[in-house]
């Protein structure tokens, strides 16, 4: 028979004490009726104790335990004293006995008490339980005669066993040898009381150290001796049932026997079942090993028996078995759990003298009565409380959301037990508590949401599901058998759901709040009820006593422990069960609505009702003051609570100013008004609070917070102004300061900086209806701007956020181009000369870009920053640069100071603008385009401007050289489709150029070269002349209107009379000097057809590009001929390389259709080193080489791909040829190379990366850098990752030539294969470098943790096979640059081998002569991996083919271009 596992521990004993009296086994024959001399007093104390022994019908029994031990609330299963369990476990075995039992349920706690029906319920004089009463007398008395209920009278033979009984414990304290000696002499000294009063005192120690009791001395108490010396509180574990019992077993101990409990029985009475489970359940519980039986014949001691624990049911005369009484324990808690459902409600276990049922009934549901009449019903009340307060106390903030459906539960039901009336007290203790688990006094702005999640606030979301009244349909009475409570596993208590409990709190902060508010309000009107039953003392801030009458207020009602407060939790009972002071009370309850005030303003100012927001800041900061005023006499850590919360309503009340201040509409503002007016009754019953304290909100020093205005300069102002008392108010608050500073000081940088946009777009409007009379008046507003800015500065630098002071730095630079407009002269109303005051500003404004632009340079994270300071800076240069060439200050300075300044602005604004240039997916590049084109504009404009007007030959030359370059420049970033008008007045301009050129010409030949020169580039103005033309035909009218029709008509009219110039010119110069007729005529016609054009006629367009298709065609004829040939030598050669020879390469692959197609195979393309060209290594030919190298890898892939179709491909590294070398910028290009190359994103997930040495380093000891290693994972991926395909495992490692596996990379690849170790068929591991050929420190380690069977690696661009013998350690090459069989299968079912497969790289720029790829398939049901090479062309044949073909077709066409067909002739029939 199993025996129950059990095990106690006395909770209340520290270890360093000695918890048992020392024994002392009486002697043979030792006379226990006489009577000792020397331990009168042990005698009494002893006698006290079996007094109290003999009476266990506390009713509040196990309430006084719970209340001493209230941490044990909730976590063990029952609480109660030893002798009920005992009396519980023994009724299968005594058929008489009777049970009365009062339950309680508190969470997955049981309370036991016994029940004296005669002392409470028949004795007539007892009037307490009238609401019992009659519900047994109605419903137990007419099956059970009441003489079962009369307590019988203690027999004669009963008083003599208790008095032996106490005569034996006494002999059996161990006394000082002195002591005995005396006594054993029958002396009576005077040393003797001091002896005898020492060892009671040292009793007493124990006494008090077991119980953890402090010895007072109360007049009121009986100070002789009121607790057993062998009283204690176990915590004990019996079958997974945890309990806490009351305890006063008498334990011993000796050297020979540390702990042993003394029974003394009649030798002529044989020990009964009923006393052998007596002995075992108290040692069980006391954890004692041993049991002392001392038997007596009337009284003379005979012998003592020594009785080890576990033998105790087995003894002779008493057996029973240990698991009915395990049973009968599991299946009654089962029972009483499974029925005892309900919190608050008073339960009655109950069994009738020889009944074999127990029943319980649900007393609360059955007795009409009210709840107050219940004496329960306080401590019960209580004992809510105080869990609720323990799990409050115990819990941080995620452990409190968590269990805050049991705490709100717990509350609720002992709100719903307690009238506030009689109980005010405990009542303003729970709701205030109720209200501190809806808002915390630590709320702060970043607790807006609850857990994260934002769900719309419904009124329902805390409506309570379990009220105080039990359900009609709940079960009042239940029974169960005996028969069945000891039957084995019929009511596992494990598997019973727990008591009933409310969801979690959830729902938006403001709804929280709400209900905070409520209990808030609840908790006033009890702490009013509580003051007014007090009587008046002088000085109402003391705290006052309680004096309800003692009807009102249960025994088992303790003080609260006076522990440390959670962060932030205020409870109100103090250590001495009263309510804390009024004036403490308010102030705490004020500061809870402050906070509740305060996250009601989330709601409406995220559905910006601004109105709404700025009423709850009034509430909230009104409960401030009278919470100040209040702590004025009571100054403790609150005031430090205070500040943060001040802190962040101020934080708040900024953000609502500043929103404000946005808002400009009308009726927007009175709509804010209305909800500021709008009320209600709780808000109503807090501000009454605040008004008996004194506080006039009208008059406060906060009044300016919540002002509604719609003046945005007092909103601005108001909102700074907040930020800065958030700021004062947090400081010297240690962490909590720095925390929270860097939140205010970046809200306080950006209201300032608003500030200063608001002046700055006030100066702006000024500036445009300048008068004389404002000129003050701006300059004030440029004042209010600049201290705006620059403080918003200096919060930023505050908290070092350099992102925001380099933006106000650009805010500055902008502010002094405003302030250069403002000098901009004007007279007369026509701009004048550029002056020295505009230069001093924009030179100003210079200096606060370039001062922010150094600031975030160097900082990849804040790259847009920079390019908004750039295009800022580029534009101030541009402004800069166009007021002085429009407005030249040429009564100061020289034309040529100005155009190098103008040259020197315009070049800076170029240079700050390819920031923007250089990314084509920017919303400014468009704009920027333009710009950039505007500038080189005006920049040829100036140079050729310059060039008409100098002498100097050489630098004439130069100016017009450069007035090209810009004009080319502005050419190519003016687009024809965008700027058709633009692009045309370029070309213009640039003819012009040609004009000027061949006017000022004095010879034949230059003025021809100059007249083609200008019609070459009068005719490249074909496309923007046919896009004007389409315009023209356009419906749209933001296509073509009057305005556009008017200019492109005036342009082309003034092309057409450049081409006809040039024509003219050519024509006269070829009719003197050429003698090709055929030349002059075609020109003569083209000068015909110019002079016919009609510049009005709406076909003019199409007739302008009539000339140039004429031109062409004259002009541009090829030899038809010669270039025939070798056009058609060139087809047939790019036929036979781009085209013949990878068709020839293909039909060299083998058949895999054989193994491919069997369900069993998995197919891996595997694809080493393509080494992806970079930029900065081929020189001027680096794009030819580039794209060829590209093209030839694209389509060598997709012919492979195509051939395979493949469920994997593999890339082993070296992806990149400069990848190391690569910026971010180039990396990016490259991966979009590859991309275009592999169509890698439509494939990623197939698509296994590995890096290589050209991509993060590792061919050289210490050139691979973790930022590269980020960098490739950015792009592709994990670089050690494990890949699972039906029965394949791939392993992706980023092991290096010098990385060492135990030290290095052991632990990262550990971790990956934690969860899903490599136990599949084929185990491959793929890396770039070479694993079997490093040392045997690296391989042994490696291969017995991953024990892998194939391992794929790149590096060596060449093919092999080698295979490692794990035995003997040796590597095999079994294969190497090719194959001589299409397939070369690998048998990896066994273990002990290691194949490690070569792949050759599939580029030719790396020089080998076999290149490709590899193609593997893996056979699950074989176990084989078969191998194959498909080759692919040799490009660098072909680009050979292609030089040479180069070469003979410019031979040939300079050899025909020189000789007629019959010279040619003839020297081939010489040369023969």
């Amino acid at each position: 028979m199993s025996q129950p596992s059990s095990s106690s521990l006395v909770s209340v004993t520290p270890p360093s004490t000695v918890p048992y009296i020392k024994c002392n086994f009486l002697d043979k024959d030792t006379d226990l009726d006489q009577k000792p001399v020397w331990n009168n007093e042990l005698a009494l104390l002893l006698s006290y104790w079996l007094q109290q022994r003999t009476n266990h019908d506390d009713i509040f029994g196990s309430f006084h335990s719970a209340n001493a031990h209230t941490d044990s609330l909730g976590e063990v299963d029952v609480i109660s004293d030893a002798e009920h369990i005992k009396k519980l476990l023994k009724v299968p075995f005594n058929k008489h006995s009777q049970i009365s039992m009062i339950v309680h349920r508190l969470g997955r706690t049981i309370l036991l008490d016994e029940f004296d029906v005669h002392s409470h319920l028949l004795r007539l004089e007892n009037n307490e339980w009238t609401w019992f009463r009659d519900f047994f007398l109605d419903t137990i008395l007419r099956n059970i005669s009441v003489k079962h209920f009369y307590k019988k009278n203690k027999t004669r033979d009963e008083l003599i066993r208790k008095d032996r009984l106490i005569k034996f414990l006494c002999q059996s304290v161990e006394l000082p040898q002195l002591m005995r000696s005396n006594s054993n002499n029958g002396e009576s000294s005077s040393t003797e009381t001091p002896t005898a009063a020492a060892l009671l005192q040292q009793i007493k120690e124990i006494v008090n150290a077991n119980n953890n009791i402090e010895d007072e001395n109360d007049e009121n108490k009986n100070t002789n001796f009121t607790s057993s010396p062998f009283q204690r509180t176990v915590n004990w574990t019996f079958e997974n049932m945890k309990m806490l019992i009351g305890s006063d077993l008498p334990i011993f101990g000796d050297e020979q026997h540390p702990a042993v409990s003394l029974r003394l029985r009649d030798m002529n009475k044989p020990i009964n079942v009923l006393t052998g489970i007596d002995c075992w359940l108290d040692n069980l519980m006391c954890n004692v090993p041993e049991l002392a039986m001392c038997y007596h014949v009337d009284g003379i001691v005979q012998s003592y028996e020594i009785i080890k624990t576990e033998d105790i049911p087995y003894r002779e005369g008493c057996q029973f078995p240990p698991s009915v009484i395990r049973d009968l324990a599991t299946n009654l808690l089962s029972f009483l759990k499974a029925n005892a459902t309900k919190e608050g409600h008073t339960y009655w276990l109950f069994k009738g003298p020889d009944d074999d049922i127990v029943k319980l009934y649900d007393l609360t549901s059955l007795c009409e009565t009210d709840r107050d009449d219940n004496p329960y019903t306080v401590p019960v009340a209580s004992l809510l409380y105080k869990m609720a307060h323990n799990l409050v106390l115990k819990s941080d903030y995620e452990t409190r959301l968590k269990e805050s459906g049991t705490i709100r539960t717990l509350l609720k039901h002992c709100l719903d037990m307690l009238d506030p009336e009689k109980y005010p007290e405990y009542y303003c203790a729970a709701a205030y508590m109720m209200s501190d688990l809806f808002i915390d006094d630590n709320i702060g702005e970043q607790n807006w949401y609850f857990n994260g999640n934002e769900t719309t606030f419904e009124s329902e979301t805390f409506k309570d599901d379990l009220l105080f009244d039990g359900d009609k349909e709940s079960v009042t009475c239940a029974c169960v058998d005996i028969k069945t409570l000891i039957q084995p596993q019929q009511h596992r208590y494990r598997k019973n759901p727990d008591v009933p409990r409310l969801n979690p709190i959830h729902g938006n902060l403001d709804g929280r709040a709400r209900e905070a508010l409520k209990y808030l309000v609840a908790a006033i009107h009890s702490n009013a009820i509580h003051r007014r039953s007090q009587p008046s003392t002088a000085n109402p801030d003391e705290a006052e006593p309680a004096s309800y009458n003692s009807a009102n207020k249960s025994k088992v009602v303790i003080p609260l422990p006076n522990q440390p407060r959670r962060y932030g939790t205020k409870f109100l009972i103090d250590n001495q069960n009263h309510l804390t002071s009024d004036r403490r009370l308010k102030a705490i309850i004020l500061h809870k609505a402050a906070s509740a005030y305060f996250a009601l303003v989330h709601r409406y100012e995220r559905e910006k009702n601004y109105g709404s927001c700025l009423r709850y800041l009034r509430l909230s900061l009104n409960c401030h003051s009278a919470e100040l005023k209040l702590q004025s006499v009571e100054l403790n850590n609150s005031h430090v609570e205070c500040r943060k919360l001040l802190s962040n309503i101020m934080s708040v009340a900024g953000d609502c100013r500043l929103m404000i201040s946005h808002v400009l509409s009308t009726e927007e503002i009175e709509k804010f008004r209305e909800q500021y007016q709008v009320t209600n009754e709780i808000d109503i019953e807090i501000q009454n609070t605040i008004d008996e304290i004194g506080i006039d909100e009208n008059s406060s020093e906060f009044s300016w917070v919540f002002e509604l205005t719609p003046v945005v300069e007092h909103n601005l102002c108001a909102s700074a102004n907040a930020y800065e008392y958030a700021i004062n108010a947090v400081r010297n608050l240690g962490e909590y300061e720095k925390e929270r500073l860097r939140v205010l000081m970046k809200r306080l940088g950006n209201v300032r900086n608003e500030m200063g946009v608001y002046w700055m777009n006030r100066c702006a409007q000024a500036i445009k209806v300048c008068d004389q009379d404002a000129t003050k008046e701006i300059k004030e507003l440029f004042r209010k701007s600049f201290e705006s800015f620059d403080a918003g500065i200096q919060a930023f630098e505050k908290i070092h956020d350099i992102s925001n002071v380099a933006l106000l730095n650009s805010n500055l630079g902008r502010l002094m181009r405003y302030h250069a407009q403002f000098y901009a002269p004007i007279i007369d109303g026509s701009r004048d000369e550029f002056s020295q005051e505009e230069r001093q500003s924009y030179h100003k404004a210079f200096d606060y870009y370039l001062r922010g632009l150094k600031l975030v340079e160097h900082r990849a994270e804040l790259f847009e920053v920079y390019r908004t300071l750039s295009w800022e800076l580029s534009n101030s240069y541009f402004a800069m640069a166009t007021s002085l060439q429009d407005h030249a200050p040429l009564t100061t300075m020289s034309q040529e100071d100005v155009e190098k300044e103008v040259i020197e602005c315009m070049t800076r604004a170029l240079k700050y603008l390819d920031v923007e240039l250089n990314h084509p997916y920017s919303d400014r590049y468009s704009l920027a385009k333009y710009r950039a084109g505007t500038i080189h504009h005006r920049l040829a404009s100036l140079l050729h401007n310059a060039f008409r007007t100098e002498d100097n030959k050489v630098r004439r030359k130069h100016l017009r050289s450069l007035a090209s370059l810009h004009y080319d420049k502005a050419l190519k970033l003016f687009s024809p489709h965008d700027n058709p008008l633009e692009y045309l007045r370029l070309l213009i301009e640039e003819v012009a150029l040609a004009d000027f050129e061949l006017q000022n010409a004095t010879d034949n030949p230059s003025r021809l070269k100059f007249s083609q020169q200008g019609l070459n580039f009068s005719f490249r103005c074909e496309e923007t002349v046919g896009i004007i033309d389409q315009h023209r035909t356009s419906s749209d009218p933001d296509d073509y209107n009057e305005m556009f029709a008017q200019e492109a008509q005036r342009l082309l009219a003034i092309l057409n009379g450049r081409i006809q110039t040039f024509l003219k010119e050519i024509v006269k110069i070829l009719k003197v000097t050429s003698n090709k007729k055929l030349l002059y005529d075609d020109y003569k016609e083209m000068y015909s057809i110019s002079l016919r054009l009609n510049d009005t006629s709406s076909t003019f367009p199409r007739d302008l590009l009539y000339i140039r298709s004429v031109w062409y065609t004259k002009f541009k004829r090829w030899k038809s001929k010669p270039l025939g040939i070798v056009i058609i030598l060139g087809l047939i050669v790019v036929f036979i390389n781009e085209v013949l020879a990878y068709q020839v390469a293909r039909l060299r692959w083998p058949d895999i259709d054989e193994i491919a197609t069997k369900p069993t195979v998995e197919k891996l393309l595997l694809v080493a080193d393509p080494q992806l060209i970079g930029e900065k290594d081929e020189g001027i030919f680096g794009f030819i080489t580039r794209t060829d190298a590209d093209r030839y890898i694209r389509k060598t892939f997709a012919q492979v791909n195509a051939y395979i179709n493949p469920h994997w491909v593999a890339f082993l590294g070296d992806i990149f040829d400069e990848g190391l070398s690569a910026s971010d910028d180039e990396f990016k290009r490259y991966f979009e190379r590859f991309d275009s190359i592999f169509d890698y994103k439509n494939h990623e997930q197939r698509y296994i990366i590995v890096p290589g040495d050209n991509d993060v380093g590792g061919e050289y000891y210490g050139d691979k850098q973790p930022i590269l290693r980020q960098r490739f994972r950015n792009f592709f991926g994990r670089n050690v990752a494990l890949y699972h395909q039906n029965d394949i495992q791939f392993l992706k490692l980023d092991v290096d030539m010098f990385d060492s596996y135990t030290d290095g990379k052991r632990d990262l690849i550990m971790e990956q294969i934690h969860t899903h170790p490599m136990t599949a068929i084929f185990r491959v591991v793929l890396n770039h470098w070479p694993i079997v050929r490093r040392t045997t420190n690296f391989v042994k380690p490696f291969m017995n943790d991953l024990e892998p069977n194939l391992i794929l690696k790149g590096d060596s661009h060449h093919f092999s096979i080698t295979m490692y013998d794990r035995v003997s350690m040796k590597n095999t090459i079994l294969a190497e640059e090719h194959l001589t069989r299409p397939f070369y299968s690998i048998d990896l079912g066994q273990k002990n081998l290691i194949y490690e497969i070569s792949v050759p790289t599939c580029s030719y720029r790396m020089g080998v002569n076999r290149i490709g790829y590899i193609l593997l398939l893996l056979d699950s049901e074989s176990q084989t991996a078969h191998v194959t090479i498909l080759s692919t062309p040799k490009r660098y044949t072909a680009l050979c083919f292609y030089i040479f073909y180069v070469v003979f077709a410019v031979l040939f066409m300079i050899v025909t271009s020189l000789f007629s067909r019959r010279t040619l002739i003839q020297i081939f029939e010489l040369l023969r």
